[in-house]
């Protein structure tokens, strides 16, 4: 994902505020000036995910997942503490 050899549109996300949408849940995703760069939810309870489509199961080999945390526009941090694989 980092790469973004995986496209915006295979990533998708239960909710997600406007100027946060799920594509922006990217490992060490690259600041805009203009933009907030990390996916934030749109609903705060324990029943949110984030959904990567990795295509075709052959070829596609998961060796490891990563999170990151964040600030928002505010400088407070947010970050996940708990996920489900």
């Amino acid at each position: 994902m980092e790469s973004g050899a995986i496209s915006d549109k295979q990533i998708s996300a239960s909710t997600a505020e406007a100027d946060r949408a799920a594509s922006r849940g990217r490992l060490h995703s690259r600041a805009v000036p203009s933009e907030v760069e990390l996916w934030s939810v749109r609903i705060r309870d324990g029943n949110q995910w984030l959904q990567v489509d990795l295509g075709s199961p052959s070829g596609t080999n998961l060796t490891g997942v990563a999170t990151q945390g964040g600030t928002n526009y505010r400088n407070q941090a947010r970050w996940v503490t708990k996920y489900i694989l």
